[in-house]
């Protein structure tokens, strides 16, 4: 049986450093049927050069690189969605790096299970203790924590496009706005197994770049529930039930962080 083309989409800018995430692409196990469809999203550096110039020098003819003015991240990926020919879509972020056998082992979930449309796994090596191998990821559950990290997903195109692309008009928490809406037409399934090394290893917030801008992402996750709360997708009680145990979510983080760094700087110091 042949396999199944995947198109994984990298959005990227001002990154040089993404011939990592490639090269985790193409190092994958068992698994050769992919192209790779790379937006650069208006990157003022040197970034397209040494992608083109990667793609020359190692004959890369799947990968594709496509370039845009700067709109974000959600208008990059939708972007190589609509210029992918793949049956499925993966996504990796530009900083990310996958493990050698993800693709192998998600594929398999979608061929022992053919009515599950999407598969994500864990990253950074966090393993639910809670959870078995192999556990259902349903709307109610996603509602209060979000277990979908985007470069861990692969999702079947067909499916993708029925529940809507991502919101570019959203900066914040616009990958977590899709997969609700997924999630509430569509079964997925999170392998409870590490397979990707998100932004080198660094904490999932915390740190500099997107993930550091803690309330403008508690913003954004706490619009999806009232969109949701608006669309009459969930009522007036999951809507404060959610929204309450996000924004504690938010507090605890906003503790942990401070934490982290002042420990940092204190390290600094010595």
């Amino acid at each position: 049986m042949k396999d199944k083309l995947i198109s994984v989409i990298i959005p990227v800018y001002n990154n040089s450093d993404i011939t990592r995430a490639v090269d985790s692409i193409l190092k994958q196990e068992n698994y050769s049927s992919f192209e790779i469809v790379i937006v650069n999203d208006g990157s003022k550096d040197n970034t397209a050069e040494i992608i083109e110039n990667y793609i020359v020098y190692n004959n890369l003819n799947m990968v594709k690189l496509i370039t845009q003015s700067n709109k974000g991240p959600a208008a990059a990926r939708n972007n190589g969605i609509l210029n992918s020919k793949g049956e499925y879509i993966a996504f990796l972020d530009s900083d990310d790096c996958w493990e050698a056998d993800k693709i192998k082992k998600q594929i398999k979930v979608f061929q022992d299970n053919p009515n599950i449309k999407l598969v994500c796994t864990s990253l950074n090596n966090i393993v639910h203790k809670a959870f078995p191998n192999l556990q259902e990821i349903s709307f109610n559950k996603l509602l209060y924590r979000n277990y979908i990290f985007t470069s861990t997903v692969i999702v079947e195109k067909s499916a993708l496009f029925h529940a809507g692309l991502f919101n570019e008009g959203q900066k914040y928490s616009e990958d977590y706005d899709l997969w609700l809406r997924f999630s509430q037409k569509y079964k997925c399934m999170f392998i409870n197994e590490s397979l990707v090394t998100y932004g080198g290893g660094k904490r999932t917030f915390g740190e500099s770049g997107l993930t550091s801008k803690l309330w403008l992402m508690e913003k954004g996750e706490l619009s999806n529930y009232k969109r949701l709360l608006k669309n009459k997708q969930i009522k007036l009680l999951t809507y404060i039930s959610a929204s309450s145990f996000s924004f504690l979510k938010y507090l605890t983080r906003v503790l942990r962080t401070s934490i982290y760094k002042a420990h940092k700087k204190f390290k600094t110091a010595d």
